[in-house]
């Protein structure tokens, strides 16, 4: 299902991520392990008012550990990601696009007609 981002009555939604499962691997022989996928649930409440909510149970947000440069400062040692970490990796991906407040929308509300409607 494609997501129509030009219909105008997007709604806004307040989420709640938790965090499920981390995945890590080591990515060189003796080298650091570095994420490679955050399994989590996130719940949208629209902000409207109504207390509408929708939960999406099982989603994944992978990372390239190829592209990883475990030598830069901001590089979280993989003993010290904690869940609040890895839920602000979630949150800086979709603060980036509207693809939740969309998302949320037609999962609640019903896609909207091709003519953007």
């Amino acid at each position: 299902m494609a997501w129509n981002s030009t219909v105008s009555d997007i709604h806004t939604f307040t989420t709640e991520i938790t965090v499920k499962n981390i995945y890590h691997k080591q990515i060189t022989e003796g080298g650091k392990s570095v994420v490679y996928n955050v399994h989590f649930k996130i719940v949208g409440t629209d902000t409207d008012g109504s207390g509408n909510t929708y939960t999406l149970e099982d989603e994944m947000i992978a990372f390239n550990p190829s592209t990883v440069n475990t030598s830069d400062s901001g590089f979280v040692e993989i003993a010290d990601v904690t869940n609040d970490i890895a839920k602000g990796w979630i949150t800086t991906f979709f603060a980036s696009n509207n693809n939740l407040n969309v998302a949320f929308t037609n999962l609640l509300y019903g896609v909207p007609d091709s003519d953007g409607t």
